[in-house]
């Protein structure tokens, strides 16, 4: 019975792993790294979470929670290769935070 348990579980991660191989093939490749010294200011800090939003007139919205949760990044990613400062709004939390 052990064995046969032991085959199964072989097969099974070896099935994993052929299909996260194969996605991962599939990528796009247009991807956009951007230096951290090519990016506003806001988003330069380092943030303890993040919230993509994307609003009715196609824009993409990104909201980073900084300072331990005293602060909100807000950037425009609408183009990844041209991300804009929003602005930043002062939060009265008592501790970090997830965005829901």
């Amino acid at each position: 019975m052990k064995k046969c348990i032991r085959k199964i579980l072989i097969v099974a991660v070896c099935a994993v792993a052929i299909i996260v191989r194969a996605n991962a093939s599939g990528a796009s490749k247009a991807s956009v790294v951007e230096s951290a010294s090519g990016l506003p200011e806001l988003a330069q800090r380092p943030g303890e979470a993040m919230y993509l939003q994307h609003t009715g007139a196609g824009q993409a919205i990104l909201y980073l929670e900084q300072d331990q949760g005293g602060k909100l990044a807000i950037l425009d990613v609408t183009d990844p290769a041209n991300i804009r400062a929003i602005g930043q709004a002062s939060i009265n939390a008592a501790s970090p935070y997830t965005f829901v």
